[in-house]
């Protein structure tokens, strides 16, 4: 029984890393979306500037929340296969 809660626990743990990893993902690449289109969009201005380091800001806190997830995942992988050669 503690077998299947544990097996149970560690699924939910990689379940949780990997949505954690595919949220920021998808933020780092909404923000590279946003520098693109204020790119095209806005005209060379303060305003432009602006929006686009507030897409930097958005990037870079997606590429730290998928890069917090990846580590997750690997932690999760390395604890699965050390259980395995017990």
């Amino acid at each position: 029984m503690k077998s299947l809660t544990r097996q149970k626990r560690a699924e939910d743990e990689q379940l949780h890393h990997f949505r954690r990893f595919l949220v920021g993902g998808l933020l780092a690449m909404g923000g590279l979306f946003a520098i693109v289109a204020s790119h095209i969009y806005l005209p060379p201005s303060l305003n432009q500037e602006l929006f686009a380091a507030g897409a930097m800001i958005i990037i870079s806190a997606g590429i730290v929340l998928a890069a917090g997830g990846y580590w997750g995942l690997l932690k999760e992988r390395i604890k699965r296969f050390s259980r395995s050669n017990d």
